[in-house]
């Protein structure tokens, strides 16, 4: 099967269960350079285990294309309840991860993330790190409910140097540490920030203007 630009194949004959009961048995895909494995009952109750590893980063560039475009990601889903109330942890982790027009002189990222679903809630636990430039973390809850509600907290530091590659190009140069404090409420539709950003040692220099 191919699906904007990616190509997923089978590696092994699977069986897909029709009747009182939906249920998959060791399906096996190729896909991104990696391979996805997913096998449990679907409905009507929901317990499956699901594995993605190595899957090249370029498979989000058709959604967001913003997303890194290099490096690996791997993910594991143990899910149980039903489709509309599903529990369960999922676990992500991400290395060498780069985003789309960040130079090569940036250190990669990594990605470790955990997300526990339960009454209706996914309580999340992030951290994205790429060396000493930039370490931010999130924790807290987010609703599965209609109103999709949030209730984060969002912790980090970062050189304002790792968005220099960024800004080159227009011949300009950040330096300075910033640390952010912060919580996001709200919805997913109308996110609510509120909280601090602290800068130290800030400078702003226009290289084409001689301005600093």
């Amino acid at each position: 099967a191919k699906y904007r630009d990616e190509s997923a194949m089978l590696e092994q004959p699977f069986t897909l269960t029709f009747g009182p009961e939906i249920a998959v048995d060791h399906a096996l895909l190729k896909l991104a350079q990696g391979q996805v494995s997913v096998s449990g009952s679907i409905s009507p109750r929901l317990a499956v285990h699901a594995t993605a590893e190595n899957v090249s980063a370029t498979v989000l560039t058709p959604f967001v294309s913003e997303l890194p475009s290099e490096g690996r990601l791997s993910a594991t889903a143990d899910l149980s309840g039903t489709l509309s109330n599903p529990e369960g942890i999922i676990t992500a982790q991400g290395r060498g991860l780069r985003a789309r027009r960040v130079s090569s002189v940036v250190m990669p990222a990594s990605l470790d993330a955990r997300a526990l679903l339960r009454e209706r809630t996914v309580t999340v636990n992030a951290e994205v790190s790429a060396g000493a430039s930039l370490r931010l973390t999130v924790a807290g809850d987010v609703s599965l409910r209609a109103d999709l509600a949030l209730d984060l907290d969002l912790q980090g530091q970062g050189e304002l140097s790792f968005l220099n590659p960024l800004l080159s190009a227009e011949g300009r140069n950040l330096q300075g540490r910033v640390s952010l404090d912060m919580s996001v409420g709200g919805t997913v539709e109308a996110p609510r920030l509120s909280g601090r950003a602290t800068l130290s040692q800030g400078a702003v220099q226009a290289v084409q203007r001689g301005l600093r």
